[in-house]
């Protein structure tokens, strides 16, 4: 052997089949040279002889020092280099010339596949010192192809306009410039294939096929034009319904035909027949059959364009729970979860109470999750074992934060909570908070399970100091207030609580409010300071369906709030506040927009001919009434113009609220809004109605939800404050 440098002999002589004492020919040669070749391992090979000495002389291929990329911008470093791995361009690995070709090939087709079809790319090999090489891939991307338009041929049943709305590829324009919708892919045109098809079946054309797509790459290669041949076929109705019920069954096919969705004659759908489906076995595991079965086929005439649709039911054994086992809670009492619990053991099973239960344990917020499964009891039919398994997450929170907002000023905030102190369910918070004009601190413990029925127990200290703002009339509040009370569920989304409240405040108010001064302090004209107290009765009833807090999509939320002052202190008045808020989700595709309504009022008075506590009046303005005017700042006006509040108000919203699509991660979106709202001094003298409108961006960030609003008045009053820009950190 000659010329081995890094490579021990082993890898010829593995190849060689030739021994001492063997005769070898010229032609033996050629096959042998081949064999050494197949290594990969060298560059040249001769075979020589030396007398009666077989001399096989190589020249080592280099071995690759290092593999670089120019002019990448699509792609990570890190995917190309996989994509290198595969190919046998690798650093430390020997290098081969003929793979070249094929890592250049390889690069290309990662970039056709990223619609990159003008991307080219250039293998630089550089030698280096101690036979090594540099291999560097200069690439130029070109231009994306972008889908240029997308085109439907044989459609009649829809307007072309609505199905390409719905589809997920679109040709590029201003909207779609941050998003991936222009991009054209295989996989995608499939899946707006299938969602062409899932529709057309919905609406009844159970015929409908896709003939052929075509997808056309310009000449200069930066567009593709895509057809797709539909054939729709004809729309098939509902004939009727039959029912195959195998063995005894608590339902009645009655009452099965009472949960059918779609009546003989209505266009036919596959999705409601599903949905009926559900409901049969919904209603059987209702009824203790937690093993029913239910399927249904279709019985199509071509003739007639009908469909008869055929439910068969097996509505299995009576079952009843043996044993409920709870699972994943390391710091949570079983009790705390196994109070949420609707389903008993040796109860007969029933579905509705499992899934209302698994929703319940997920609304205490402890969880990162929970679930509720079946286990089937060895050797009898007739029994099951539910386990709730939980998974607990962190739940003690210590906050810190600061933050500045149009209405409030620059703010401080501090506060510790914990929804399941030692693992109890109770709820224990404690918070400080600081901004321009107020200053408060507040603890508050509630017991979520007072009794077994569900009846919660409140209590909560605070105490604080508040000034009314620039734009109200001066007066200041300095003292603390102490609520004790209970709620009462009525069902999983609403509530009903009862509180008494005591609150001791030292009040001192301008000449804005001549007659309180005059009760209290003796004098229309001075300032007043005094301090009053006053035991309240606080009832409250809450409603909330909404699939979420910070950017619900659909449901409703109410708020009823009502306090009276019990005559026997200082003070005699009673206030009521309302607020509903209805979400429903407009359109979900090409963007996602919400609607959003919001209504509140509120009145007070006083009895026992006291006055009403400048405190308690009502006014509006601000982010969360009605933007574009400073917050607080419309009421009754006093002689400085300052708002002083009135005894009666009313806001209302409208709005739209559209998904930028900006980013995968966090949602931004872009909110049309319109406000309007009145205070006034009674029912009959409502004040002057201010109407507004204008652009909020809110942005659920890292931070916290953000939101920026824009602002232009449509109605107002030449002495309003007007802030056309306003924002805050706040939940929406």
């Amino acid at each position: 052997m000659e010329g081995l440098r890094r490579f021990d002999p082993g890898v010829i002589f593995q190849r060689v089949k030739v021994e001492i004492g063997d005769t070898f020919a010229p032609e033996d040669a050629t096959p042998l040279i081949r064999e050494i070749y197949k290594t990969g391992y060298f560059r040249s090979v001769e075979i020589l002889r030396d007398d009666a000495v077989l001399v096989i002389k190589v020249s080592e291929n280099p071995t690759i020092a290092e593999v670089s990329f120019v002019g990448v911008e699509e792609f990570q470093d890190s995917a190309l280099e996989q994509l290198m791995e595969r190919v046998g361009i690798v650093r430390a690995r020997v290098f081969n010339r003929g793979v070249v070709d094929q890592a250049r090939q390889a690069i290309e087709q990662a970039y056709v596949e990223k619609n990159f079809y003008r991307a080219r790319v250039e293998p630089i090999i550089s030698p280096l010192e101690r036979n090594r090489v540099a291999v560097e891939f200069r690439v130029t991307e070109g231009v994306e192809a972008a889908i240029r338009s997308v085109e439907l041929v044989g459609v009649e049943a829809f307007y072309e306009s609505t199905l390409l709305r719905e589809m997920e590829m679109e040709p590029r324009g201003i909207l779609n410039i941050f998003t991936n919708a222009y991009r054209y892919s295989d996989s995608k045109l499939q899946a707006d294939i299938e969602g062409m098809r899932t529709r057309y079946l919905e609406e009844g054309y159970l015929r409908f096929e896709v003939e052929n797509s075509q997808v056309v790459l310009s000449s200069d290669k930066r567009g593709i034009d895509i057809v797709i041949h539909v054939k729709e076929g004809g729309q098939y109705t509902v004939a009727g319904h039959d029912f195959e019920i195998e063995g005894d069954s608590p339902v009645s096919e009655e009452e099965m035909r009472a949960l059918v969705l779609q009546e003989p004659g209505e266009v036919y759908s596959g999705q409601l027949s599903g949905e009926t489906e559900g409901e049969i076995n919904k209603l059987l595991g209702d009824r203790g059959h937690a093993r029913a079965q239910t399927s249904f086929r279709s019985d199509i005439n071509d003739e007639e364009k009908t469909v008869r649709v055929i439910y068969k039911v097996e509505p299995g054994p009576l079952v009843f729970v043996r044993r409920i086992e709870i699972t994943g809670n390391e710091t949570t009492d079983d009790k705390v979860i196994r109070r949420e619990i609707l389903q008993f053991e040796r109860e007969k099973y029933s579905r509705d109470k499992v899934e209302r239960s698994r929703d319940r344990i997920n609304r205490l917020g402890y969880f990162g999750g929970a679930r509720i499964s079946e286990r089937p009891v060895p050797e009898s039919e007739n029994e099951t074992d539910l386990e709730v398994s939980v998974t607990e997450r962190p739940l003690g929170k210590i906050s810190f934060g600061a933050g500045f907002s149009t209405d409030g000023g620059v703010s401080y905030n501090g506060s510790f909570a914990h929804p399941n102190i030692f693992g109890s369910g109770n709820d224990f918070s404690f918070s400080l908070e600081s901004d321009d004009n107020e200053i408060k601190g507040e603890t508050a413990i509630d017991e979520l399970y007072h009794t077994d029925d569900g009846v919660s127990r409140h209590f909560s200290f605070s105490y604080g100091e508040t000034s009314s703002g620039d734009d109200v009339a001066s007066y200041s509040i300095d003292g603390f207030e102490a609520e004790y009370g209970y709620g009462v569920p009525f069902t999983d989304e609403s509530n009903y609580s009862l509180r008494l409240v005591y609150n001791n405040v030292l009040v001192d108010t301008d000449p804005a409010y001549p007659d309180f001064n005059e009760e209290h302090c003796g004098s229309r004209s001075a300032r007043c300071s005094v301090r009053l107290s006053a035991l309240l009765l606080k009832s409250g009833l809450t409603y909330d369906s909404r699939d979420g807090t910070v950017a619900p999509t659909r449901g409703q939320r109410i708020s009823a709030t009502g306090r009276v002052v019990l005559p026997v202190l200082d003070l005699h008045y009673y206030s009521f506040s309302y607020l509903h808020e209805y979400y429903k989700r407009i359109l979900r595709r090409p963007v996602d927009i919400v609607g959003k309504l919001r209504g509140g009022f509120g009145f007070g008075g006083a009895y026992s001919d006291d006055f009403y506590p400048p405190y308690e009046r009502f006014t509006i303005g601000g982010t969360s009434t009605v933007r574009g005017f400073a917050s607080n700042s419309i009421g009754e006006e006093d002689i400085g113009g300052a708002a002083r509040g009135g005894r009666t108000r009313f806001y209302g919203t409208a709005e739209m609220s559209v998904d930028s699509q900006l980013f995968e991660t966090q949602k931004i979106f872009l909110v049309p809004f319109v406000d309007a709202g009145a205070v006034g001094r009674d029912f009959r003298h409502y004040g002057s109605i201010r109407v507004s409108w204008g652009m909020e961006l809110r942005w659920v960030s890292p931070l916290g939800p953000l939101r920026f609003a824009y602002t232009r008045l449509l109605r107002r009053k030449d002495t309003d404050n007007a802030e056309a820009f306003q924002f805050s950190v706040s939940t929406f």
